[in-house]
Parts: structure tokens; sequence; C-alpha cells
């Protein structure tokens, strides 16, 4: 209750933002409020100077008041290969890591604890550039694309300070409908490329989410995520 009081606070204050991008930030705040679980399968692409290699996994996914705080993974898959419970786990340890779980944090612009991070200048009909106030690897720049509804309906953001050893790096989410008149992101894309000196290469990972859930409790959120399935 404290963090949507904190946004909805952020939000007041955020004069400089245009109507339209408030009122996106605004109903974003209310679709994520709470517990939210889903489903995730995603597909990652690695390539360096000695290869390439691919993953895909599926998750569960738990997230309170938009950020994401657990993360169970069901089922793993290295190179066309099912592995193991143990190198899951290991997996699942980074993704549920707390500093790099927050060192990876994006505060995007529909956020509306952070609207007020960013300026805005519209541009085509029914969307909007924006520009990170703040220059750090938290913020960035990019387009937001509103729908007819006033909901966001897709973000291309590239992160105004990138990570060590990367030379370029884009994201993107696209929300839809996933209930009555709830939103939430179904898809999201990521893509960095880097490298050190002529060692050169890249990741990309494209996710889809589905089957969105909403929980009284953690407790409850947590029992919802599908069993990992035995050989």
């Amino acid at each position: 209750m404290l963090s949507l009081l904190m946004a909805a606070a952020a939000l007041a204050a955020a004069d400089d933002v245009p109507a339209a991008v408030r009122k996106a930030a605004e109903l974003h705040g209310k679709d994520d409020a709470g517990y939210v679980g889903w489903q995730a399968e995603a597909e990652m692409a690695m390539e360096g100077p000695f290869g390439t290699k691919a993953s895909t996994w599926k998750a569960w996914i738990v997230a309170k008041d938009g950020q994401q705080i657990e993360t169970r993974l069901i089922a793993l898959v290295s190179d066309g290969k099912p592995v193991g419970d143990a190198e899951r786990a290991k997996m699942q340890e980074r993704f549920n890591d707390p500093k790099g779980r927050k060192r990876s944090q994006v505060f995007w612009p529909i956020d509306p604890a952070h609207v007020a991070d960013y300026a805005f200048t519209p541009a085509a009909a029914g969307s909007f550039t924006f520009k990170a106030k703040l220059r750090d690897a938290h913020h960035g720049d990019g387009t937001l694309e509103l729908g007819k509804d006033g909901h966001a309906k897709r973000v291309t953001y590239v992160p105004a300070q990138l990570p060590p050893r990367a030379s370029s790096a884009d994201l993107m989410i696209e929300l839809a409908p996933v209930g009555g008149s709830w939103h939430a992101a179904v898809r999201s894309k990521t893509r960095f490329a880097g490298g050190i000196g002529p060692l050169k290469g890249g990741m990309s990972i494209d996710q889809q989410q589905a089957g969105h859930q909403r929980f009284k409790t953690l407790k409850a959120a947590r029992a919802a995520a599908p069993a990992v399935p035995r050989p």
C-alpha cells in the first residue's frame, strides 16, 4: 500500500508530463497493483567469438505492485537438450538474486513512480518520444505508443547508461488486455551487443507472457505456479 501511495504522489507531482502520458501511467499503476502472477516462455540467443548458444525456458513469475519479486523456473532447455535440476536451480537462483535484480531494474516511463523522471515530446498520433532526466542505468530514452483506450501499448527503450562492455542495447515491451480492462505486458524483447577488444558478441531474449492472474497474498501466488515436469 505504501508503494502505491508513493507512486500516486509522484504522479501528482509530475506537472510537466502530458495529460495522455499521465493517464497511461495512472492506468498502468492500477493494472499492476497487488500480487500478480503469469507464465513466461523465453528464447535466448548468445553469440560470441567462439560460437553461439541457444536456450529456452518456461517460468512462473510473481510481481507486487509492478516489481518482479520471484521467478520459478519450470523448464530449461540448452542447445536443444533439457538440463537437469541442479543447473535449472542455479539459473533460477540467478534470476532471483536481489543484487542482480536491482542492478538490472528498468524504471519504465509508464511507471507512475518514475514518470516524472522523463521529458516527453509528442510524435505521431498517439505516441511520444521520451528522454530520461536521470542519466543512469535504470532510465533511458525511446518511444511510447498509446492505444485508443489510453493504455500504454508499446514502449521501446535504450538505456541512458550501458552495462559494462556493452556497445549497444535495446529493450521493448508490448502491452495488451489480459482480462477485461486489465492490461499487462505480453511480450518483451532485449538485445545487447558488445565485447572486449576484437572479441565481440551479443545476447537477445524474446519473451512471451500469458496467463496473468491476481492474488490476495504472496503465498497464493506461489502456490499457483505450474509443477516442474518430471522425465
